[in-house]
């Protein structure tokens, strides 16, 4: 939400879509207060969840350049150029979050909000969220700045459409995220494990 907020706050005539995923933010938000842990409360966060998910993105894709929007989040594979962006950077971030867990002494997979994904590194899925909006910042002012170009990207040629990054893109943003992301997303995620240590004392 404070990502958002900050970006309405740069611009001359914020987008409604921006306006509206506040909103929405802040609805869900209210909402979260007066949820009961009765056994379909997991439902209840995961739908206010996608709500506000959707409204992000659609929010962040109405201040790109046209040229880069979007629809919609598409993950494996990505289908336009501003998610290929989105899901490298988080492959990076994923494996610096899950190594500050390590560190920690936590374990990856005891996850508690993606504890559905059996097997899978739980925590690190979940502290993820917290971190997501230092990857988002950098990826959209590398939009928003033109610093993007059209070598950064390959698209397969077969009927998945899919696009990936270039070694140009790679390198331009791995050199970003070293830059402007990973002491944040670190230190963050000390924090996150420091809390979850205490509680469990």
């Amino acid at each position: 939400k404070q990502f958002l907020i900050d970006l309405k706050n740069t611009l001359i005539l914020p987008p409604a879509k921006l306006e509206t995923a506040i909103s929405t933010m802040d609805n869900s938000l209210k909402k979260l207060t007066s949820i009961k842990y009765t056994n379909d409360y997991k439902a209840t966060f995961l739908g206010l969840e996608g709500a506000c998910a959707a409204n992000y993105f659609q929010a962040i894709s109405s201040i790109l350049p046209e040229k880069w929007s979007t629809n919609k989040r598409s993950q494996h594979p990505a289908h336009d150029e501003f998610n290929a962006t989105l899901n490298y950077l988080y492959g990076m971030a994923y494996s610096d979050v899950e190594k500050i867990i390590i560190l920690s002494g936590l374990d990856p997979n005891a996850g508690f909000y993606h504890s559905d994904s059996y097997g899978k590194p739980t925590l690190s899925f979940d502290i993820i969220e917290i971190i997501r909006p230092v990857v988002d910042r950098i990826i959209v002012t590398s939009f928003t700045k033109k610093m993007v170009k059209d070598n950064w990207f390959e698209k397969q040629d077969d009927e998945t459409n899919s696009i990936f990054l270039s070694k140009e893109g790679r390198q331009f943003l791995i050199s970003s995220y070293v830059e402007n992301g990973r002491k944040t997303i670190e230190a963050e995620s000390w924090d996150f494990c420091k809390i979850i240590i205490q509680k469990l004392q």
